[in-house]
Order: C-alpha cells, then sequence, then structure tokens
C-alpha cells in the first residue's frame, strides 16, 4: 500500500524563484533538500515551481534473488513533493531493491494533466509506469512495459524492462518512456497505447537512459552505454516525430539524464568507470557545445530547472548509503562534492546499469 504523508520541509521559497540558496550554513549552499536515499529523477513544475524528487529508495529486509545473486527488498521508495512555500509531501511505499549497493526502484517522473507519473522497476519481477493521483498518491492507470517487452521484445535480445525516464510531449500528448533493459525509448498516446518509437540492437550495447522531447516535437535520448563503460563512448541522439535519425552527438560519458531548458541540451554524465564508479567523476554538460557547466561531481543523476526556478540536480544518487542522497543548485554541486568528498562513501560496484 503507498503511503502519503506530509510534513514541513526545509527549504526556503526564495531558492525556488531566484538563486537564493535554501541553506547557507555548514558549507552547505545552495542545497534545495537533503536526506535522501538514492535520488534519481527530478522535476519542476508550474509557474509557483513545485519540485517533485524520485528516490530509489534504500532497499528493505526480505531478501529476493537478484540479477548478480542476493537483493534485499522493501518498500522504501517513492518521491517527495515539495512547494514553493516549503511544505511537502512524501509518497512511499514503492518496492525498492538493494543488490549489494545497487539500488532500484523508483526512477523516472512526469507531471501530466494534473497526475504524477512514476516509473520503476521491482528488480528483475515487474516494471510499471503508474499515473498517480496527486491528492491521494493512489494509482489510477498503469502501463506494463515488461508485458509488452514480454510481448514484442522489439531489440531482439534478452526480455528485460527498466523504465528509467519519461519525458511528457504537451503538444501531442506523447509520453516516451526511455527503457534501458529494453535497449528501447517506447510512444505511449492515450489512444494506441504502447508501441516502440525507437529500438537499439543489443549487440551495440546502447542502454537508453534518458529522453526528452522539445516544444517542436522532436525527440532526444542519451546512453549509458554497458560495461565495461568506456570514457568518451556515449552519445545522444536526436529524432524527428517519426522516429527518423536526425543527428548523433558523441563522446560523452554514462549519459543519466537530459534536459532541454534555455535553448540549450543540458546532459549528466554519471561519473568514469575503472573497477568500479569512481566518486567525483561526474558532470552536467552542453550537448551541443560541449561546455562544462559542472564537474567533479559526486555520482550525480537527475537535472532539472525553468524559467522560474535555477537549475537543481540531484547527488550522491548512488553508492553512498541510505539518507546521503541531496538536490543541490548546480551552481553550488561542485562546492558540494568537494566538502563531501573526504567523507566515506560506499565501495562502488562494476554492473550493469548507473544506480539501477
Amino acid at each position: 500500500m503507498l503511503r502519503l504523508k506530509k510534513f514541513g520541509f526545509a527549504v526556503l521559497a526564495t531558492a525556488l524563484v531566484s538563486a537564493v540558496p535554501a541553506f547557507a550554513q555548514d558549507a552547505a549552499e545552495g542545497v534545495v533538500a537533503s536526506g535522501l536515499d538514492n535520488p534519481r529523477h527530478i522535476v519542476v513544475f508550474g509557474e509557483t515551481p513545485v519540485i517533485y524528487i524520485v528516490q530509489a529508495g534504500a532497499g528493505g529486509d526480505e531478501q529476493v534473488s537478484g540479477a548478480f545473486g542476493t537483493a534485499m527488498r522493501g518498500l522504501t521508495s517513492g518521491f517527495t513533493v515539495i512547494t514553493s512555500s516549503g511544505d511537502a509531501v512524501e509518497v512511499s511505499g514503492f518496492p525498492s531493491n538493494d543488490e549489494g549497493g545497487e539500488v532500484s526502484g523508483l526512477s523516472g517522473i512526469e507531471v501530466i494533466n494534473d497526475q504524477v507519473w512514476v516509473s520503476g522497476r521491482d528488480g528483475a519481477v515487474a516494471s510499471y509506469v503508474y499515473a498517480l493521483d496527486p491528492a491521494s498518491g493512489e494509482i489510477v492507470s498503469q502501463i506494463d512495459t515488461l508485458a509488452t517487452e514480454t510481448l514484442l521484445n522489439p531489440d531482439g535480445g534478452q526480455v528485460d524492462s527498466n523504465p528509467v525516464d519519461l519525458s511528457w510531449d504537451s503538444n501531442n500528448s506523447i509520453l516516451y518512456i526511455a527503457d534501458s533493459g529494453a535497449n528501447t525509448v517506447w510512444k505511449w498516446t492515450e489512444a494506441a497505447g504502447l508501441e516502440a518509437f525507437v529500438t537499439w540492437p543489443e549487440s551495440e550495447n546502447p542502454v537508453p537512459t534518458s529522453v526528452t522531447a522539445t516544444p517542436d516535437g522532436s525527440v532526444y535520448v542519451g546512453f549509458l552505454t554497458g560495461f565495461p563503460f568506456p570514457e568518451g563512448g556515449s552519445r545522444v541522439d536526436h529524432y524527428g516525430m517519426d522516429g527518423a535519425l536526425i543527428e548523433s552527438y558523441d563522446g560523452f560519458t554514462a549519459i543519466v539524464d537530459l534536459l532541454f531548458a534555455n535553448d540549450t541540451l543540458y546532459a549528466v554524465q554519471f561519473g568514469h568507470f575503472d573497477q568500479g564508479w569512481q566518486p567525483n567523476t561526474g558532470s552536467v554538460v552542453d550537448v551541443f557545445s560541449g561546455e562544462v557547466y559542472a564537474q567533479n561531481l559526486n555520482f550525480p543523476y537527475g537535472l532539472t530547472g525553468s524559467a522560474v526556478a535555477p537549475l537543481m540536480v540531484t547527488l550522491n544518487s548512488a553508492y553512498v548509503g541510505a539518507g546521503a542522497g541531496v538536490v543541490i543548485n548546480l551552481s553550488d554541486a561542485e562546492a558540494y562534492s568537494a566538502m563531501m568528498s573526504g567523507e566515506a562513501m560506499a565501495e562502488p560496484m562494476a554492473t550493469e546499469e548507473a544506480g539501477g
């Protein structure tokens, strides 16, 4: 059962409508939210902005079989909603699996027609996209990506579904779902349901982890790539609404999120891999120009911002233990990661997908 909890949250409204940080003490300038369990994607919505933060959770006490061994499962995944006034609502009760520090649960989030849509997986057992009633937190509709992957298996490889990112094209009422397990970006409409938009062969080891639709109806897709996660081996593909490739941008490393804003396409690079994911090697870059906006970040994941809210990024999204995740203004992310660099982190591990 999903749980809905309202509580006060230490966030200043000025942090949402300007670059003024929420906290200015203890070397934590620019922190918007802290104490998070493996935060992943994040969105900001509305003219009086509201922040939605996904947390993959912290596993639990139930021992189950994972992809690489034993996993600990619990209903600790969920998301937090923070208003511009500083009030917050926490929706929890989604499955979370912790496999030796590799935590999976909820990952993607979008706000569509006053409903909150989330995506995630329950280990290898189930994958889902849910539409939730924002007042009650109850599931009002769902998309079963694993069932469609089992039926269609568009990449022709091992049946797997991990819907890690969502993007809503409001002009055309299309929901795009980046499914890193299926090596597919799905396209969903109310009329046609779920169908494959673009698929890449499993032999390419692409692992699409991020998707964003632009106002002109085109779609950008970012790739993590699979093991051994080569530096400079990721790319961003640009597609038309018909699924035809327009252009590719190469030379990136372990992309986990894209954001189209300010006429710029931002990419979040999770980090470098060398016998494990290396702390403080993540960054946020400009896909078009190659400009680096922030570097030396500790396991960044989601990026958001709008005309009325500054750019914000989730840090400590994996491998750092429960309660260590934060959302921070991008302008302060490097300093925060440097401050954290001396603290003990969980040992990185070699896995198929970053943080999930």
